[in-house]
């Protein structure tokens, strides 16, 4: 699967895509603006902040993918 959010459908859609996020930071880190944890989740939250007014997506279920990578192994 290439790198389009707008793709994502299914659970293994968005595992694909997580993977692919994953292995473009690995081969391309020079083209991430955010390459690094605290700069991903700033760019996230501004993102959030400017961009998504008029969405209503499920946030609990984004919240909890990303509170499992706080410590999930």
């Amino acid at each position: 699967m290439s790198l389009n959010p707008y793709e994502v459908k299914t659970k293994e859609d968005m595992l694909h895509f997580v993977a692919s996020l994953m292995s473009d930071l690995d081969t391309n880190k020079n083209d991430w603006e955010n390459s690094n944890l605290e700069s991903f989740l700033e760019g996230m939250k501004a993102w959030l902040e400017d961009s998504w007014t008029n969405l209503e997506p499920d946030w609990s279920i984004f919240a909890i993918i990303l509170s499992a990578g706080k410590s999930y192994e």
